[in-house]
């Protein structure tokens, strides 16, 4: 039987918004949209991103696909629609809609590796069971069965942790970022510093480097001490340790919803069942949208669904995490660009295999690969830092999210004490839904505000210099 050519369209990085073809190899049986695949580029070779099935043009030479970087694709059906939508709407090369959409670790030509899980098969054919040799490499033949046996089966033993993905590159700065020093030397300590202009006292537990240089380290010092065996660092246990940084805010579940509050919720409540359906919170500052953003949250995962919340900056994501660990403790993680390579690598990591229900971070955020995604809020959707320019691509993110809930056919709740011109026009015209929140928490009012008419103000001298 003859053999019949496959053509690829792959999106390559570069200045060019367009997709390139390649001759698919009948080695590479079965190719995933989104999936990364090798091939040659000029005198290069480059990574690429597989987009679909192509047609070539007559008379011209295409160049054949090399090998595929992952044993399945990294993006779900709905996240490749998105970065796809990205690339048309802001005119973008869809190579870097879904290479933003990655921890920068997997953005090398390291193939991904899929292991045996601790993870029993259910509801799976009864071969696959003799199979499972937990922590092994599931073998080629074997990956290659079960995409045969049906397309769905690979994505369900893996929601079900029979089979897990590992990546070579997790090795590279294993230890983290030193998150303290403990003195690891008290009985060398005064001879060691006798002959030097600094002496510091020694100190007992572990200190932080901001803590040591407030007294009189500075980095050399530190790197000199650690090295003479003086000092030892101690490392980050990964991801928790970025966690721990942000103390859970206490007595969060006791606050009790005022009368506006409880509305607000349970029209929310509401439209968790109405598919695609968006909103708009305005609510004065202190009002208590965080709250409310908490306790809708709690009824989407009583559906067994997760959920995405976006801020506009890195500080205010260590906020709004706060109230959410202190309401859904672990089962809240932060994604934002602080992050070292491999603790936005264990966070994406995890959110994939379900570890976390909430997600918590920046614009960068809004790629999240959450399963079962019930719910997306916007907090601040007004803010000019969801706004992208560098590097590409170049998108908002606060609309980003709102197509995301669109292709998923989900809620998104936008809040806001001074919403967008769109967003309000949007609200007062129908098209979302708008919420009040007029009054803060506890009687509390807000500050006096005066108009000050400096041209009146200035001659009688009423100036602050």
């Amino acid at each position: 039987m003859a053999h019949t050519q496959r053509y690829a369209a792959v999106a390559v990085a570069g200045p060019l918004r367009r997709s390139f073809i390649y001759r698919i190899p009948p080695s590479m049986e079965h190719l995933e949209p989104g999936q990364r695949v090798l091939g040659p580029f000029g005198s290069a070779r480059k990574i690429g991103f597989y987009l679909g099935p192509a047609v070539p043009r007559e008379r011209i030479e295409i160049k054949e696909l090399i090998k595929v970087i992952d044993e399945s694709s990294l993006f779900s059906g709905e996240l490749f629609k998105l970065c796809r939508w990205m690339a048309d709407y802001y005119f973008a090369n869809p190579a870097d809609c879904f290479a933003a959409a990655l921890p920068s670790l997997l953005k090398t030509s390291q193939k991904t590796v899929l292991m045996w899980g601790e993870a029993k098969p259910l509801l799976s054919p009864s071969w696959i069971s003799p199979l499972v040799k937990p922590q092994k490499r599931v073998p080629r033949q074997t990956l290659r069965r079960i995409k045969q046996e049906g397309k769905g089966l690979l994505a369900r033993l893996r929601r079900q942790g029979t089979i897990v993905e590992a990546w070579p590159d997790e090795s590279r700065g294993t230890k983290g970022r030193p998150t303290g020093y403990r003195a690891q030397a008290l009985d060398k300590w005064n001879k060691y510093f006798e002959s030097k202009k600094f002496r510091p006292e020694p100190f007992d537990g572990i200190k932080g480097r901001v803590e040591l240089k407030s007294s009189g380290w500075t980095d050399y010092r530190i790197r000199q001490t650690v090295r003479d065996g003086i000092l030892e660092p101690v490392h980050s246990e990964g991801l928790s340790a970025v966690l721990d940084f942000v103390r859970p805010k206490e007595n969060i579940r006791d606050f009790q919803l005022t009368s506006e509050q409880v509305a607000a919720f349970e029209k929310l409540r509401q439209s968790l069942d109405d598919g695609f359906s968006p909103s708009l919170m305005h609510g004065v500052t202190g009002s208590g949208k965080t709250i409310v953003y908490c306790h809708i949250s709690r009824e989407v995962l009583r559906r067994d669904k997760t959920v995405l919340v976006l801020t506009p900056e890195i500080a205010l994501a260590g906020t709004t995490l706060a109230y959410f660990r202190g309401f859904f403790g672990d089962q809240v993680t932060v994604v934002h660009s602080a992050m070292t390579e491999r603790e936005r690598l264990e966070s994406w990591r995890g959110i994939r295999q379900g570890k976390y229900k909430i997600v918590v971070g920046p614009r960068s955020a809004v790629f999240a690969p959450l399963p079962a995604l019930g719910l997306i809020i916007v907090d601040e959707e007004h803010d000019g830092s969801y706004k992208q320019d560098d590097p590409a691509p170049r998108f908002h993110g606060r609309d980003c999210a709102i197509m995301r809930a669109k292709i998923n056919n989900l809620p998104v709740l936008l809040g806001s004490a001074s919403p967008s011109i769109e967003s309000y026009h949007h609200a007062c015209s129908g098209r979302y839904r708008l919420l009040r929140l007029t009054k803060r928490p506890g009687g509390a009012t807000l500050p006096l505000v005066r108009l000050v008419d400096m041209r009146t103000e200035r001659v009688r001298g009423d100036l602050p210099f």
